[in-house]
């Protein structure tokens, strides 16, 4: 009987075995000979339980013996749930790190540019939380009757493709995760809401080069140092140069930032953003609100 290729293979083949080789030997080669599960085994076990939408390793052990057969062309074999769970508990998650890491590279290699007009990296940090069962997740508590766990997700707009995901309890803050901005490289740009305003975090980045732009609290305490002029055809209200003067904001960001006004005529009413550079003209920071509470921006420098 001829063989055919399943789609599971076809995308087993993205992966490189030599560079999964590599990585193996860099510093998480196993002290002793595995006895029936590799680790390409248990990736590709973890692998076809995310693709196939599996919920327990039970449901998985059964569906690999179910395929067997198939699995035998991938030079596979069904595995136990136990052993499957002592791999997963026992060896060191941060392998599969690595392995994203070497697969993010070749991705971002083929994926399109974004379109805008300058050169400057492009990023786009959020949040979103996912509810829970909190009688199956109680390690994952967030109120009285239910649990949820939060996505901290850096978009590159280089391609879209999530550079950074980190998954953290729902009651965790979003500027606890906002660290990772950190480590972006200058000359960069990170689009980001509200919640991530911090007066040292704005403090930080400034220092690191890394230009943000993100919505200002209208209780933020602060004092104009300069105006600028605008063109209220494109909707813009204010183009100011400001520095905070709350205490708070004296000690942990004594920095001057821009604030640009924008009146929204779907919605009418007005929004101020707070860009970190001057390098870009107001006229070229288009605001768009598509929803309540929702917005996004497009920089077209």
């Amino acid at each position: 009987m001829a063989h055919r290729n399943t789609i599971f293979n076809q995308m087993l083949q993205f992966v490189s075995r030599h560079d999964f080789k590599q990585i193996e030997k860099s510093g998480y080669k196993p002290k002793r000979k595995y006895r029936s599960l590799d680790r390409w085994g248990q990736f590709c076990a973890m692998l076809f339980a995310q693709l196939t939408g599996q919920r327990s390793l039970r449901d998985l052990a059964s569906q690999m013996a179910y395929n067997s057969k198939k699995l035998y062309h991938l030079g596979l074999k069904p595995v136990k749930r136990s052993t499957l769970s002592d791999a997963n508990s026992s060896r060191d998650a941060g392998f599969f790190e690595k392995l994203f890491d070497r697969q993010y590279k070749e991705c971002a290699a083929f994926s399109p540019r974004h379109r805008f007009r300058f050169k400057n990296k492009l990023y786009s940090f959020d949040s979103s939380t996912v509810d829970l069962c909190l009688k199956l997740f109680p390690w994952a508590s967030f109120r009285k009757t239910k649990a949820g766990i939060k996505l901290h997700t850096l978009v590159d707009h280089d391609g879209y493709l999530p550079c950074f995901v980190n998954i953290t309890e729902a009651k965790v803050h979003d500027i606890q995760a906002a660290v990772a901005l950190l480590t972006l490289p200058a000359n960069s740009i990170v689009a980001m809401d509200r919640g991530y305003v911090d007066f040292a975090l704005f403090n930080q980045l400034t220092k690191r080069h890394v230009y943000f732009v993100t919505r200002m609290k209208r209780r933020l305490k602060h004092t104009v140092v300069e105006r600028r002029s605008i063109l209220k055809r494109k909707g813009l209200t204010s183009d100011q140069t400001i520095r905070f003067t709350s205490k708070k904001g004296k000690e942990k960001c004594p920095i001057e930032l821009r604030k640009i006004g924008f009146r929204d005529p779907a919605q009418a009413n007005t929004m101020f953003l707070l860009p970190t550079t001057l390098r870009f003209r107001p006229v070229r920071l288009l605001i768009s609100i598509r929803t309540a509470g929702k917005w996004s921006f497009s920089l077209n420098g």
